[in-house]
């Protein structure tokens, strides 16, 4: 398979396949997002204007964890 013919499901940044494989969140354009793998269940879990981080599934998949703050503190812990 060389990629010809795919269709992208959404755009975005740090993606995060769920632990069961039918979902992926990602760090959207509005903030934490997530779609299913059939592309068709899409929904905006958080929108910030400060910007959201590093979005992870817990391994349970019941749970998504992710860093909110601004590009100047991002990465310092603050």
């Amino acid at each position: 398979m060389n990629g010809s013919g795919l269709t992208p499901l959404a755009h975005g940044w740090e993606p995060d396949v769920s632990p069961d494989g039918r979902a992926l969140v990602f760090r959207g354009p509005a903030g934490i997002e997530v779609v299913d793998f059939t592309g068709f269940n899409f929904r905006a879990l958080y929108a910030s204007a400060y910007g959201a981080f590093d979005p992870t599934w817990s391994p349970d998949g019941r749970r998504i964890a992710f860093s909110i703050g601004t590009y100047i503190d991002d990465g310092l812990g603050l």
